[in-house]
């Protein structure tokens, strides 16, 4: 099946040969081991993968051992193509044992680190890691170890489990704190074990003593249901006994791309992936794949047999300059009742576009410690969705994007149609977005941002005819942006605090307003500024001058013009002397101030 897997090896070439002209010896790497965990089944594919990106770019100096845990009665045997090609690839076997067998499969990678070796430098990586240019495995030191941070801090950063983990197994607590690479939390020493570098006379003895430590955390009556990092915890009670304070490297040696879109870090040398559905969204890695398989109809046939690996190699990704590809995004936000559904509705109306309506995703990915990581791998997930015509769930009805969710707000499962793989991918929210642009234009840099806003007037009369929410000026609701939410500053907080005191509900709603124009004003220069009055006159214009030069395709429906609504009529004399004191000065720097709407009448 896998015949033909690595037929330039047969032919013409050596994947060390196929090295890019500026990338070729950097690194010396006679003097380095690599061992990696190769058993049946879809672990095959990935061992397969990594052997050859890793021979592609380490060339044929490296050493590289697949190993293969027994017995076959528990993991299975490889399969005889799987053998031939990693001998073609110059890949050495090693059985290895695990005592806890299927149970604990994490310790397989204890036992690579016991593998004999004659050169002074081991290296292990998880096989659900694709290299991507020349990794680091430089020497470091004697009885040391370089590895990467761990992703997120485990137990919700519960320092007293963490002593409990120490006394079950009589070490002492640490007392450094380390940042973890995906939130940016302080934590006791934790470390991804999915890339480790050591002295190889030193491996064996971090085994023995990482392994008698998970034994014991995976055995404890007293400690929370962590014992799938029962591995990773282990690791790092063994480094603090034997008293290592390891080199940590960057994520570029271990970059978490099932956390972190791979567009932001362009000198990424080893992917860790973890899941081929990932792999899929990202089109550099579909373009290694595919680069691999070559044109080989037999490895099309392998990879598609499973049904997490279908599609990879028939998708247009990672062809050409796509594998470069930067994805036109753009984020709605602004302040409630000012638009945004309509303006979602009109991107979402083109065809080669489409846009995502307050789903409950785009708030949850907001939540949490760190940078908003979240978001940008859940966008990445629905573009992935979307290419592939896979259905998604929106707020759509009878197929198209909900244009007023105070009318009707509900979600609906659907299969969203686009023109080409390099749509325009929009997603819409108010409250959290406008809370949180900063955080957000830190992982989507590239993402375009809509910020639609409104006079007070017609906005704060909108927010009493619709959601209670907005009648009571009530962000407590919000799960993200509200006065507890620890990324707001303390000033903001206490902004919310002091509104949520406020008892009068027209000085409240005004108070409201005016904090999230504030919100809009220090963003400034940083966005579309989209006005609800010129959006609603004149749509086509204003979606010109939002999406630029982007191919979003031609609208499905045509676009007219209308006129702006107003329910003025709702508001009393308190509203339009709460509104006019409060209100008037930022609406006017926005532009938006109509001062013949808030004369009170006589």
């Amino acid at each position: 099946m896998l015949e033909t897997f690595f037929k330039r090896l047969r032919s013409r070439q050596s994947f060390s040969e196929t090295r890019p002209e500026a990338q070729a010896g950097t690194q010396n790497y006679e003097n380095v081991s690599v061992v990696f965990v190769c058993q049946a089944g879809e672990w095959e594919i990935k061992s397969l993968l990594l052997a050859a990106s890793l021979r592609r770019w380490c060339g044929n100096a490296i050493e590289l051992i697949a190993c293969v845990p027994g017995p076959t009665e528990v993991w299975g045997e490889l399969s005889a193509e799987t053998k031939r090609q990693l001998k073609l690839l110059g890949v050495r076997r090693q059985s290895i044992a695990n005592a806890w067998g299927r149970e604990f499969s994490h310790a397989n990678k204890i036992s690579c680190l016991r593998v004999p070796v004659a050169r002074p430098i081991i290296a292990f990586l998880d096989s659900d890691i694709l290299c991507l240019g020349e990794p680091d495995f430089s020497h470091p030191g004697k009885d040391r170890i370089r590895i990467k941070l761990a992703d997120a801090a485990p137990f919700e950063n519960d320092v007293e489990v963490w002593k409990r983990i120490y006394a079950v197994c009589g070490v002492d607590v640490p007392d450094d704190r380390y940042p973890m690479t995906a939130t940016s939390q302080y934590t006791l020493p934790f470390f991804n074990s999915g890339v480790m570098v050591a002295e190889s006379s030193f491996a064996k003895k971090l085994a023995d003593e990482w392994e008698r430590l998970s034994a014991v955390i995976r055995l404890a009556d007293n400690l929370p249901d962590r014992r799938l990092w029962s591995d990773q915890l282990g690791l790092a009670v063994a480094l603090q006994n034997l008293g290592i304070k390891p080199q940590v490297m960057d994520f570029r040696q271990n970059h978490p791309t099932h956390l972190m879109p791979l567009s932001l870090f362009p000198d990424v040398r080893l992917s860790h992936y973890h899941w081929p559905a990932v792999l899929r969204e990202e089109p550099k890695l579909v373009a290694e794949l595919k680069y691999y398989a070559g044109d080989s109809a037999e490895v099309r046939k392998v990879i598609e047999s499973n049904s997490e690996w279908s599609g990879i190699l028939g998708s247009r990704r990672g062809t050409g300059d796509r594998k470069n590809f930067q994805p036109n995004t753009l984020l709605i936000t602004g302040i409630s009742r000012s638009g945004t559904s309509y303006l979602c509705q009109l991107v979402d109306g083109l065809s080669n576009a489409m846009a995502l309506n307050e789903t409950p995703e785009l708030v949850t990915s907001l939540l949490g410690q760190g940078p908003a990581w979240g978001l940008a791998t859940h966008l990445r997930r629905i573009r992935r969705l979307v290419a592939e015509g896979q259905p998604i769930t929106n707020k759509v009805w009878n197929g198209s994007v909900i244009n007023d969710t105070a009318l009707r707000d509900e979600l609906a499962t659907y299969i969203p149609q686009v023109d080409n793989e390099e749509f325009t991918l929009a997603a819409k929210n108010t409250f959290a977005f406008l809370s949180s642009l900063p955080r957000i234009r830190r992982v989507l840099p590239e993402a375009r941002i809509a910020v639609c806003v409104r006079n007070p007037i017609d906005t704060i009369a909108s927010w009493k005819a619709s959601f209670p929410h907005l009648l009571n000026a009530d962000t407590s609701v919000r799960p993200v942006g509200n006065a507890n939410d620890p990324w707001i500053s303390p000033a903001r907080s206490a902004e919310l605090r002091s509104i949520a005191e406020t008892e009068n509900l027209a000085t409240r709603r005004a108070m409201l307003w005016r904090y999230l124009a504030e919100r809009v004003l220090e963003d400034r220069g940083n966005h579309v500024l989209v006005k609800y009055e010129d959006l609603v006159v004149d749509p086509l214009a204003q979606l010109r001058r939002i999406l630029g030069n982007w191919d979003a395709g031609t609208p499905s429906q045509p676009i007219r013009s209308g006129h702006a609504r107003s329910k003025r009529h709702v508001l009393d004399e308190e509203d339009l002397i709460a509104i006019s004191t409060i209100c008037a000065d930022v609406a006017a720097e926005l532009g938006i101030w109509d001062a013949v709407k808030a004369r009170v009448a006589d």
